[in-house]
């Protein structure tokens, strides 16, 4: 069986052939019927078949998504109880006044963590320490304004096409 593509080539080569060749009425109709199998046919049962396997790959898909979920969401658990575990035996160590332990073959000790910077009102920081970014395009806002009919320079709506199957 032919493959969609050749399916389409033939469709538009045979109309191309009956409106701009001088064909005999045999040879017309010939034309035509081939068009209307291909139409009436073939392509839709191309179509089925693709729509088909279309539908079995999206569900595939769908079934990775959920299992990367599902192990995203267990290895999330996984740490939590970890970072709890290690706060808990921390703050028991803390509690304790313990600064060294060795338990087992595991020696743990307190100590302090590098010095960190806390801000807590931005707008007080000098511009000097600020890091200047990049403005970014609101394109929401853009695209309400061209939807009204307005106009934003530097910017033009697009309509795009695509195909919905239901």
């Amino acid at each position: 069986m032919l493959s969609l593509y050749q399916m389409s080539g033939a469709v538009v080569g045979l109309r191309d052939a009956i409106e701009n060749e001088d064909l005999s009425p045999e040879q017309r109709e010939q034309a035509e019927d081939a068009v209307g199998r291909l139409l009436d046919e073939w392509i839709p049962e191309k179509v089925v078949n693709y729509v088909g396997f279309m539908r079995s790959l999206d569900a595939e898909a769908a079934a990775f998504k959920d299992e990367e979920r599902r192990l995203h969401d267990r290895r999330t658990a996984l740490e939590n109880t970890a970072k709890r575990l290690h706060e808990r035996l921390f703050a028991a160590m803390e509690a304790c006044d313990l600064s060294k332990m060795k338990a087992g073959t595991f020696a743990l000790s307190v100590q302090n963590s590098p010095p960190g910077v806390d801000v807590p009102w931005p707008p007080a920081i000098p511009t000097e320490y600020l890091i200047p970014q990049e403005p970014k395009v609101d394109k929401a806002a853009i695209l309400k304004i061209l939807k009204a009919g307005g106009t934003v320079e530097g910017a033009s709506l697009r309509q795009g096409r695509h195909l919905r199957i239901r």
